[in-house]
């Protein structure tokens, strides 16, 4: 009789495949900008990180074959940082077995593995989801679907739909949003109605990720994803930057005989099992570190010399939000500085209204340092 030996799966292996089957189940979360750096936001104080932002400096002139009798001045250059807050969380999902279960009832492991890691994906999706739904949107855009509507885009050969997302495209743009790549995430109601106008042009050869598998089309080069957890008649649109989503693991504790993590594309996952000897009980965890937030932004004016002032308030403006007029966005649309008290944006005085508007700032030179006499240099010493 010929030995054969049992081979022991490595956990390595069982976790890194958990990670691959839970970023392919993944939708709303992989439309955002992801991260596997738990240390990142877990280590911040008070819960926060900060994005740099540059600083600006006054341009000076000195006047061609002046007599020198003043030196050009210096400018002090600094720069600024904006906060974000990140939601923390660490979601795990924890199964026991006894022998019986496992052996006779379930098969083993597989089938219940793949529960959790499903169960887990479940959770990182609402949580990114919860950022994209309360973000403080700063322009809504209502799409007028009446009869007359139709009847006059029609006669210039224009869609309703395609106008209101170049529409969104092009208030991104006036709100300084630094990508030209968009994700919408769209209620089935107003799915529909992208899909009867027959406009969508449906990607191929995405892949076979439940995102791509997901989308329903592009229109005016963004790329739209129905869902069933925003209200039908709404829509979301915003770039994968304007959402972020943190994910981590912890170190496998040394007591765990049977663990391993995994990091891949943004995401990042843990796996510790062990066998309860008291019981005769099999346990296995999954578990991750999580954060999400929004991006705030810090907004640069040009005054009437051509010179950049960057504002000190703060603005979510990488995404938009869309519905059907008289829906339940109702019948007003917001606009940037149109007197909205729910966001920042909607003072006629801020920092967003004016670029916005492409407001010119009238400014003074600010007072800089002369440059000492002789320059940088010291002066040379007097011989005796």
């Amino acid at each position: 009789m010929t030995y054969s030996p049992s081979l022991r799966l490595k956990p390595q292996v069982l976790v890194d495949a958990a990670l691959t089957a839970l970023e392919e189940k993944l939708v709303i979360s992989n439309t955002v900008t992801k991260r596997a750096d738990a240390k990142t936001f877990y280590a911040a104080q008070g819960d926060t990180i900060s994005q740099r932002v540059k600083g600006t400096v006054p341009v000076r002139t000195y006047a061609p074959r002046n007599d020198r009798a003043t030196p050009i001045v210096t400018d002090t250059y600094e720069e600024t940082s904006v906060s974000l807050t990140i939601s923390q969380d660490r979601p795990y999902s924890a199964i026991k077995l006894t022998d019986e279960q496992k052996d006779w009832d379930f098969n083993g492991w597989a089938p219940i593995i793949e529960t959790q890691t499903e169960a887990l994906g479940d959770y990182l999706e609402q949580g990114v989801l919860n950022s994209i739904l309360n973000a403080p949107y700063e322009r809504t855009i209502l799409i007028d679907n009446s009869d007359a509507a139709y009847t006059a885009a029609q006669k210039r050969q224009q869609d309703l739909f395609y106008n209101a997302v170049v529409e969104a495209k092009s208030s991104l743009r006036k709100m300084r949003t630094p990508d030209t790549t968009f994700t919408c995430l769209v209620g089935l109601d107003l799915a529909d109605e992208l899909v009867k106008s027959n406009k969508l042009v449906k990607v191929q050869g995405t892949g076979d990720s439940a995102l791509s598998n997901s989308s329903i089309g592009t229109l005016a080069g963004v790329n739209f994803v129905p869902s069933v957890h925003i209200p039908s008649d709404q829509a979301f649109m915003y770039a994968s930057s304007g959402f972020l989503c943190f994910t981590g693991v912890a170190s496998i504790p040394n007591s765990v005989p049977f663990g391993a993590t995994a990091s891949a594309n943004g995401w990042a996952l843990r796996w510790l099992m062990d066998y309860d000897t008291s019981y005769l009980t099999d346990r296995s965890v999954f578990d991750t570190f999580m954060g999400t937030a929004y991006t705030k932004d810090r907004l640069k004016v040009i005054d009437q010399q051509g010179i950049g002032h960057v504002g000190t308030e703060e603005f979510f403006v990488r995404g938009v939000k869309l519905g059907i007029k008289g829906g339940s966005l109702g019948s007003t649309e917001k606009k940037p500085g149109n007197g909205a008290t729910d966001t920042p944006g909607g003072s006629a005085n801020s920092w967003l209204a004016k670029v916005w508007n492409q407001t010119t700032l009238t400014t003074t030179i600010p007072d800089g340092t002369p440059f000492p006499l002789g320059g940088n240099f010291p002066e040379a010493p007097v011989e005796p």
